[in-house]
């Protein structure tokens, strides 16, 4: 089992901007560049151009809420598109309203409310109703999701498992070993960076 991203964001504190697309690069810092959603680095959307930012309490049914960074989430758009403006409860401080709806990416209950199994997908945890009315609605269950964790998985597995190599003589029983690992590797890294390619 994994978490869900590689790191939990946090927002800082930030001067008030006039316009919410104006916080874009302090959202980026914030969230480790990383959608706070499904936790995919910007790199695969042309490394934040394309990138969004949604609003948590979407800015359709509570229009105060338009420029406040407390309410931002720096968002790939396969999630920013899926949630769209969807909010279950009746008010913005109403996440989660008769056991579904949203829980903040930056609560640290985030966190160990989803995980991502061995292949990389994304899973939540059995009970949590809020998490499992997010999973289906952000569509955590594409292909891509998981694609885009394997190509980041390998292509940081690669320099360790050949730093490890460079530093294993050859007369080591692992040595062998440790090759065909880096081999196998190096080939799942391809495979997976070619199948991103290919979204």
């Amino acid at each position: 089992m994994f978490p869900l991203r590689k790191n939990n964001p946090k927002r800082t504190k930030q001067q008030k901007l006039s316009k919410y697309n104006l916080y874009k690069a302090a959202l980026s810092k914030d969230f480790f560049c990383c959608c706070g959603y499904c936790g995919t680095h910007h790199v695969y959307y042309g490394s934040g151009k394309c990138f969004h930012i949604d609003h948590f309490a979407p800015k359709s049914k509570f229009k105060h809420l338009e420029n406040e960074y407390s309410n931002l989430v720096y968002s790939c758009p396969t999630c920013n598109i899926a949630k769209s403006n969807d909010w279950c409860g009746p008010t913005e401080n109403e996440r989660i309203f008769n056991n579904v709806g949203y829980i903040e990416p930056c609560d640290e209950v985030y966190a160990t409310s989803f995980y991502r199994d061995s292949s990389g997908k994304i899973k939540y945890q059995e009970g949590n109703l809020a998490a499992k009315y997010m999973y289906h609605k952000l569509k955590f269950g594409l292909k891509r999701h998981e694609i885009f964790w394997l190509a980041d998985y390998f292509y940081e597995l690669v320099p360790r498992i050949s730093k490890k190599l460079r530093e294993t003589p050859e007369s080591n029983p692992l040595y062998d070993e440790l090759k065909k690992l880096l081999l196998d590797s190096i080939e799942q890294m391809d495979k997976y960076r070619q199948l991103q390619r290919e979204l």
